[in-house]
């Protein structure tokens, strides 16, 4: 089975039919290098601060195993090109080093916009 030309939209449910589909009026950004590399990431609803800072993405294929996380954010040469790889981490690591402990770490989470 061959793939489609079209890049996988990031956060799209593996047996969706949408995969590969773009919404009209919506903004992507490509993911290069890393576990997401060559998918397409939804930032229309971001600010322009929270695009610049880039952004903790869950990956089921990382060194940490499912649930992991992926950093991608913009380059300075290129702030409205690609978003490059930089790093993966463990979900439990990235909440420590954002401060987040205890049962209320997951709610804290979803608030700061990690899940």
């Amino acid at each position: 089975m061959s793939e489609p030309a079209q890049p996988r939209i990031y956060g799209s449910d593996h047996d969706s039919a949408d995969l590969y589909t773009t919404l009209p009026g919506h903004e992507y950004v490509e993911l290069t290098g890393g576990p997401l590399d060559g998918q397409l990431l939804d930032v229309t609803g971001l600010t322009a601060d929270e695009r610049t800072a880039g952004a903790y993405l869950i990956t089921p294929h990382s060194a940490y195993g499912p649930g992991g996380r992926a950093s991608y954010g913009p380059t300075f040469t290129r702030p409205d090109g690609p978003w490059v790889w930089k790093a993966t981490c463990p979900d439990r690591l990235l909440l420590i080093r954002l401060g987040i402990r205890g049962r209320r770490a997951s709610r804290r989470a979803d608030v700061r916009g990690l899940r």
